[in-house]
């Protein structure tokens, strides 16, 4: 079931659509698995033959232009013939179609901890035809009605304000407002026993016109004391103040509805007016700030779409940059000028443009301008290359024509495509007319080629040399060379103190660069000192030996984050021993006083222990951090700072755990004063992969948690403990029973441990011979969620005969899957050359350094 955009592309030619009214029953949500629908659509059509997209349990009938029809369908292609090619047609498509567990299309979840029901729609790019029939491509808008009938007791929403109902006997049907035009990708529909909280209203005034924006909180019932509303509600009218003083286009979406849902596969969607987040955004027990932080980022960027993506929405994926790149770069601006998280630059440089920069440098990589020829690849285009690639290389392009001019040819690209669909050229075409610049060179060097710039620094006396140089990559053509603008930053002891002797600008527009360096007391040389470019850049060795001293003294938190990110890359590229990177984390973390900032350097420690060291190097790195952990879990701090500290002593509990060790985890266990649930069922988790908590006590903390986080955590304990039944019964459910998205991954993920390894040795080959069936016979989501979760995570370059990484059993059974299955899904194949690729690369390091 996928798209073309062959066929995209033929269906816009001959199509344009006027208006849908689509009628849902939902009615019997808690008795039945399917639901009525019924869309009626009316277009223009200039050949006498189309297609309709719908996937449904049944098509009950058919009707064009008043006339009942034959049902032909195949792929979820329902055939619509003798189309009238001189005046509008309307069909009417009648279906029941199935409510979801995988979170696609209209999912539904049932509360354990009250019994109560929530439902809500999830599209892009391609799901909305599971819901009611449609031609389901972002070019072809209308204007939507929506007719929804549900329990009486039910909070019902869509994109636009509810206009009428009429109530019946137990039930409501709930009638809203038509839509402006809209691509099917956003629609929306929400359901349930949900709380509301409102939020009065922002008041502002845009383009001489005076405002008001209703706006509401939503989530599950249970979940309602934990909802800080005061935060989100700030940050809203934070962003709203923002986008209207930037963009000069007035919000066009009436409310602004923001709903939190269970078992979301997404962060969250941008749905107009209508917008879901993941409800993982509120926590138990209270948020961290680095929590609030990253909500308040995502609120901005979804709150960013309802300009670029909704207003002016990309025509077909290849130029899903247009709306991801903008809105992840815009949500980080704006949070940074407009809210209380004004260190907002920081975490983006070292948590989300790692992302970046890891999934740049995998053979899948591709140009943030990518070649999208179905939907199965768009799905898979929603990565750190499309995002924070983009993100940063936007940075870039602001720093380039300045705020003033990036802003006002927003303005003027909302003005002229205003409700249409757009590309690339349109965008560009605009830039260039604002600031009288030609962009094309820009636009070939950063958005159609692949890889990062991988930037060296080297001292030659009175000289520095920058050099740049894209890495060979599978499909990535040699001898790129982009135009980086960034601050290069000296550090270094004068008179007795540690502190900045220089900062310059440079522009590195070659392949090479030598500039005059006279600064005698200069230690440390730090590029990219304000991370305004995108690039991975290498530390000399007098830089290292200095951050190793002074990295906590660096008194900015950008710069800071800019090195501890060059040295992480150094650890993942195999160019520095992970152990010295943990020794580094263990000397400085306790100083960093950026949160955000010090959770990621103890989550990268944590990562190179876990990944890229042999088992004798790994006890002594997770020594050190425990003892770091320990002492500065007996000081008084921060209780933020608190939480990481735990967090991480925690994670690195292995399964030889010591018995003062075991005993402080069943402490943590059994008495939760103090901890939020989420540590609680951490320590929970660590002891039942140690095997030191039975399946009986671990069954029996369902009278202490019966929340659906509780619920999906103790799944995930229960298929921890290292036993052969357990694992065999963990296997079956995967593959015979009818999990949820949020169960098969809980499953998994506490099936498939590395530690694990003798007991999984059965299971990794059985991965290899099911994983193709288990593709096709599931929705590219549940794939997903399958293939990451289940491919062997055993990661020991001692068991490659000869202790050669290319001889491991994980690369020889992945290299003998691609060769047998060239013919599989490219989705599959790219998910499978993509944790070979991973594991390909913890293996080297461990050879590398190993000893």
């Amino acid at each position: 079931m996928t798209l073309t955009r062959i066929e995209a592309a033929s269906r816009h030619e001959t199509l344009q659509v006027d208006t849908y009214s689509i009628k849902l029953d939902l009615s019997g949500a808690k008795q039945k698995d399917t639901f009525l629908s019924s869309s009626t659509v009316t277009f223009f059509s200039t050949t006498e033959e189309t297609f309709i997209d719908i996937t449904a349990d049944e098509i009950i009938s058919l009707e064009i232009n008043g006339t009942p029809s034959s049902i032909e369908i195949s792929d979820s292609k329902l055939k619509l013939t003798g189309l009238d090619t001189h005046n509008p047609n309307t069909v009417t498509v009648v279906a029941n179609c199935i409510y979801s567990t995988s979170g696609e299309g209209l999912h539904r979840y049932h509360d354990p901890e009250d019994g109560r029901f929530y439902l809500y729609t999830q599209y892009e790019p391609f799901d909305a035809h599971r819901v009611y029939a449609c031609f389901d491509q972002p070019d072809l808008k209308g204007k939507w009605s929506f007719s929804i009938i549900a329990p009486e007791d039910w909070i019902v929403l869509s994109n636009q304000p509810e206009i009428a109902t009429d109530a019946g006997e137990g039930i409501v049907q709930h009638h809203y407002a038509q839509t402006p035009p809209l691509s099917s990708y956003i629609t929306c529909v929400v359901a349930g026993e949900y709380a509301k909280v409102d939020g009065e209203s922002w008041t502002g005034e845009c383009e001489g016109t005076a405002l008001e924006i209703p706006l509401a909180l939503y989530c599950r019932q249970s979940l309602l004391p934990h909802l800080d509303h005061y935060d989100i509600f700030k940050v809203t009218k934070n962003g709203f103040d923002f986008f209207h003083r930037e963009y000069q286009f007035p919000y066009p979406w009436g409310k602004y509805d923001q709903i939190f849902v269970p078992e979301y596969n997404l962060g969250a969607m941008e749905n107009p007016g209508c917008v879901t987040f993941t409800e993982s955004y509120i926590v138990r027990g209270g948020a961290t700030r680095t929590q609030r932080a990253r909500r308040g980022n995502i609120i901005l960027h979804e709150m960013c779409h309802m300009w670029f993506g909704d207003l002016a929405t990309p025509a077909w994926w290849d130029d899903l940059w247009l709306k991801e790149s903008f809105a992840d770069h815009q949500g980080t601006f704006a949070e940074a000028a407009a809210s209380e998280y004004s260190d907002a630059w920081t975490s983006f440089a070292i948590s989300r443009k790692g992302w970046a920069y890891i999934q740049d440098q995998r053979p899948s990589t591709h140009p943030i301008m990518a070649d999208i020829p179905d939907l199965d690849a768009a799905k898979q285009n929603f990565d750190g290359i499309t995002y924070a690639k983009g993100a940063s290389v936007l940075k870039q392009l602001m720093a380039y024509v300045g705020e003033e001019a990036f802003f006002k040819a927003a303005q003027q690209y909302f003005a002229e495509k205003a409700f249409t669909a757009t590309n690339f050229n349109d965008l560009i075409s605009v830039l260039e007319k604002t600031t009288g610049m030609d962009l094309q060179g820009w636009v070939d060097s950063w958005l159609k080629t692949s890889g990062p710039s991988v930037i060296t620094c080297r001292r030659n006396h009175h000289q520095l040399t920058l050099t740049q140089h894209v890495p060979d990559l599978p499909g990535v053509t040699g001898g790129v060379v982009r135009p980086h603008r960034f601050r290069l930053d000296e550090y270094g002891v004068h008179d007795g103190a540690f502190t900045l002797i220089n900062s310059r600008p440079v522009l590195l527009d070659q392949e090479s660069l030598t500039v005059e360096h006279t600064e005698a007391d200069s230690m440390i040389l730090i590029p990219n000192a304000d991370d305004a470019t995108y690039g991975v850049f290498r530390l000399d060795e007098q830089s290292l030996a200095g951050l190793e001293e002074h990295m906590s003294e660096i008194p900015d938190s950008l710069t800071r984050a800019v090195a501890w990110q060059s040295l992480w890359l150094a650890v993942y590229d195999g160019e520095l021993d992970p152990t010295q990177f943990v020794k580094l984390v263990a000397r400085h973390a306790a100083n960093e006083t950026n949160l955000g900032l010090f959770e990621a350097c103890l989550r990268y420690a944590s990562s190179a222990v876990e990944r890229f060291m042999s088992q004798a190097q790994r006890e002594l790195a997770s020594a050190m951090l425990h003892d770091a952990s320990i002492q500065a879990l007996g000081r008084e701090i921060e209780p933020d700072f608190k939480k990481a500290w735990f967090d991480i002593r925690v994670e690195l509990a292995s399964s030889d755990m010591s018995e003062n060790e075991t005993e402080w985890l069943l402490q943590q266990a059994s008495d939760s004063d103090g901890l939020l649930p989420a540590q609680v069922w951490a320590a929970i988790i660590a002891l039942a992969r140690a095997g030191k908590i039975t399946e009986k006590q671990i069954l029996k903390l369902e009278e202490w948690d019966r929340s659906g986080e509780g619920e999906i955590l103790r799944q995930t304990a229960l298929s921890s403990i290292p036993s052969s039944t357990v694992k065999q019964r963990a296997w079956h459910a995967v593959h015979h029973a009818a999990l949820s998205n949020d169960f098969l991954t809980a499953t998994l993920t506490g099936m498939n441990r590395a530690s694990h390894g003798d007991l999984m040795l059965d299971f990794e080959q059985d991965f290899f011979r099911q994983v193709r069936d288990y593709w096709e016979s599931h929705s590219i989501v549940m794939g997903t969620r399958y293939v990451l979760a289940a491919y062997p995570k055993r990661v020991s370059i001692t068991d490659a005969p000869g202790s050669q990484w290319e001889r491991h059993p994980v690369i020889v059974s992945s290299d003998k899957w691609l060769f047998e299955n060239e013919d599989a899904s490219h989705a599959l194949r790219r998910l499978i050359i993509e944790l070979r690729d991973d594991t390909r690369r913890n293996l080297a390091v461990q050879e590398a350094f190993n000893g």
